[in-house]
């Protein structure tokens, strides 16, 4: 069974995922693949039936690079395991334990007028709780933790006041969240649940006849989305992760062709609805830029006419010194792209390829399979949510120190 991005599970029906998430059940049981990951051991622990979430886990993190041994708790045994030193979980011995609450785990909730600070105490003593089981688990294991905060509720008793008051249930789990990110060590990682569930839709995303008949509390359409995000935060721990975002120019960073239209004449900026929308995807990749993630340009073109919009056009945000290794040329663009990781000294599977042709997308991705190649959609409006659900650059720690490193970096390549 041939690996591919794990995104593009995404675009898979639930009944085709699960069917290809047992043939890699079946495949593995037999010895046919052998080892073609790293070897990880991870233990989901949650407090809903996580029966279909771990299957589809499986092959989430498979196609991530991760040859992974699961540990899937019973349902209604995550604190029990924690805290029970001889549990199943003691004896799994885990490299990396996820924890997925319920809403019912948040503990004592504010009584109907209950003030701020009654509020606020509750809302500390229920982190406090997941604190310290993450202080029992980093005790008895070697194992990074993985907790999920709290999913907002979907109904409202008090209406829109539910969010406005201390004691409303919406300001109480918005708050336990805080005090979960606040209360978090080095060895402890928030998976955003409530943002997660909030993008897909939180009505979409929940399944209350599920979970009153099986337990399940996710709606079987939002699995996906919930395994790819916990797949990138697991292949950090394994050392995965992409470092360099490759952009192509034309029809990628603005709209036209720079050659034929001039610099005067691409399509970018506050002008256009279209010329907006690439203003907005080159500050997003500004912003990763900040933060640490190498930008390099693959483009077709005379290097003169490439380099341009950089040094003289006004809505243009991206400049040449945030650009990492610039090439510009006619030849083919898998080969531009191989010299770029050559140049960064990085690995071909640290790159993501951004490029709005279908024929060089396919190119790259035919030829260097370890190059993880965004699709990106035909408008560039959707460009920013295409590379952002990918969750590509996915960081356990940000610091002074690696974005100040990643300028150096820049730099040099630049004086070079």
């Amino acid at each position: 069974m041939a690996k591919i991005d794990p995104v593009s599970l995404l675009d898979l029906s639930f009944p085709a995922l699960l069917s290809r998430a047992q043939r890699l059940r079946d495949d593995r049981a037999s010895g046919t693949l052998g080892n073609r990951g790293i070897p990880l051991r991870v233990a989901l622990l949650s407090s809903s039936n996580s029966q279909f979430l771990g299957r589809l886990l499986e092959l989430f993190l498979w196609e991530a690079g991760i040859d992974p041994t699961l540990y899937d708790a019973p349902y209604g045994s995550l604190t029990e395991n924690v805290l029970n030193p001889d549990s199943e979980l003691y004896r799994f011995d885990p490299d990396v334990t996820i924890l997925l609450p319920h809403q019912r785990d948040l503990g004592a909730v504010p009584e109907l007028l209950a003030n701020e600070q009654r509020a606020s105490q509750l809302a500390q003593g229920s982190a406090e709780i997941w604190a310290n089981l993450w202080r029992t688990l980093l005790s008895r294991t070697r194992s990074q933790v993985i907790q999920a905060n709290f999913v907002l509720p979907s109904q409202r008793s008090l209406g829109n006041l539910d969010g406005s008051l201390a004691f409303g249930l919406l300001s109480f789990v918005r708050a336990v969240n805080a005090q979960l990110a606040r209360l978090r060590t080095p060895s402890v990682h928030i998976l955003d649940l409530d943002y997660l569930t909030s993008s897909f839709g939180l009505e979409r995303a929940l399944d209350a006849r599920n979970f009153y008949t099986s337990k399940q509390l996710f709606a079987f359409p939002f699995l996906p989305s919930l395994c790819l995000a916990i797949t990138r935060q697991v292949a950090l721990h394994a050392g995965i992760a992409r470092k360099c975002a490759v952009l192509d120019l034309d029809g990628t960073l603005w709209g036209g062709t720079v050659g034929e239209d001039g610099v005067e004449n691409i399509v970018l900026g506050p002008d256009s609805a279209e010329g907006e929308a690439f203003q907005d995807f080159q500050r997003y990749l500004r912003d990763l830029r900040q933060r640490g993630v190498m930008l390099a340009v693959c483009s077709k073109n005379d290097l003169e006419n490439a380099r341009a919009p950089f040094e003289s056009h006004p809505h243009m945000l991206l400049r040449l010194d945030d650009i990492a290794c610039f090439v510009a040329n006619w030849q083919d663009k898998a080969e531009n792209v191989v010299t770029i990781a050559q140049t960064l000294n990085i690995g071909l599977d640290s790159l993501v390829f951004l490029d709005n042709s279908p024929e060089e997308r396919h190119r790259v991705r035919s030829a260097l399979p370890d190059v993880h190649v965004v699709e990106l959609p035909e408008d560039p409006a959707d460009y920013v949510r295409a590379l952002d659900v990918g969750a590509y650059f996915e960081i356990a720690e940000l610091t002074a120190e690696a974005t100040a490193r990643t300028a150096s970096f820049t730099e040099e390549r630049l004086r070079e």
